[in-house]
Parts: C-alpha cells; structure tokens; sequence
C-alpha cells in the first residue's frame, strides 16, 4: 500500500465521490477518441504537435475536436479549437 493511501480515509478508496468517477469516466472516453485517430497519449506522446510530429490536417484536428466534444457532450470555444496544437491542450480546454 502506497503512503497516500494510507492517509485517504478507506470509505473514499472505496467509494470516490461521483466529481472523480465522471473525470475518469471521460478521461476513458478521451482517450478511446485519441485511440481511434491513432494517437497515443502516453508519456511524452501527449505533448506531440499535431500538425508537425503527426502530420494532420487542420480538418483533421478539427474533426478529432468534434469527436471529443460529442462524446463529453460540451463544447471547445472555436479560438481553442483553431489554436489546438498538441493533445494536452485539447484535453485540458475540454475537461478542465
């Protein structure tokens, strides 16, 4: 058992509160959506720049930004959504 665990009291290791379920719960779904487009977001590979390091087309971005957002059900305000260069960014405009 990690030392931080042992401080979280074990109601909360066993039951998360529902805010914590749901960012996981898209956090899932985030990460399907990458994985359809063939972007990994492990380790360094979330900081890739779209356009550069992954070759995509703006329409690309655009289309991968779209399926984010249907699948969170909410909206990137179009200025993020045309200034979105690497997928950190993307994921930080739409759940944070």
């Amino acid at each position: 058992m990690s030392p931080l665990t042992n401080r979280i009291p074990l109601y909360v290791q066993e039951h998360p509160p529902k805010h914590v379920r749901k960012t996981y719960a898209n956090l899932g779904k985030v990460i399907g959506v990458f994985r359809l487009y063939g972007i990994s977001l492990l380790g360094r590979r979330k900081f890739d720049n779209l356009y550069e390091d992954l070759n995509m087309d703006q329409i690309f971005v655009l289309g991968l930004i779209y399926e984010l957002e249907h699948s969170l059900e909410c909206e990137m305000e179009d200025k993020d959504a045309y200034a979105a260069t690497y997928p950190a960014y993307i994921i930080e405009k739409l759940l944070g």
